[in-house]
């Protein structure tokens, strides 16, 4: 590649726009969170596996029913890709959870699960996306 084509990839990717660029990093970050708190949640019913909801823009403030044992991981990963989609830059995103029992199961109280497990699993998200981060952001 010489100094004009290198130009050229620059121009193109501000004119793609920086900002839709932090975006879809943002969804990818988000994403991969979420890919380890799910399942990473202690699991009786699948409610509180179900509950994990994400925001974009606001602080989603409900429950949903649970989706079942068997099904909780993948609507609930389904679910948050979707809402994520809308995902614009600027905006803040939220994961949270509003059972009121949440925090009973990230401070250990679960077998299923050591205490803090959703921090360990933001951590675990983080350190996947730095050995990854040439293939994550080869597409940007």
């Amino acid at each position: 590649m010489n100094l004009g084509d290198f130009g050229k990839k620059v121009n193109d990717f501000a004119d793609k726009g920086l900002k839709e660029n932090i975006a879809d990093i943002t969804k990818v970050v988000v994403f991969e969170c979420m890919k380890r708190i799910v399942p990473w949640t202690p699991i009786k019913t699948g409610r509180a596996r179900s509950n994990w909801l994400v925001g974009t823009g606001y602080i989603p403030g409900w429950t949903v029913e649970s989706y079942g044992v068997s099904n909780a991981v993948v609507v609930t990963l389904a679910t948050a890709w979707q809402q994520l989609q809308s995902h614009k830059q600027g905006k803040p995103v939220y994961i949270v959870n509003n059972l009121p029992y949440i925090e009973l199961l990230n401070s250990g109280w679960s077998k299923q699960a050591p205490a803090n497990y959703v921090y360990l699993a933001v951590d675990a998200a983080s350190h996947a996306i730095k050995a990854n981060k040439n293939i994550i952001l080869k597409g940007f």
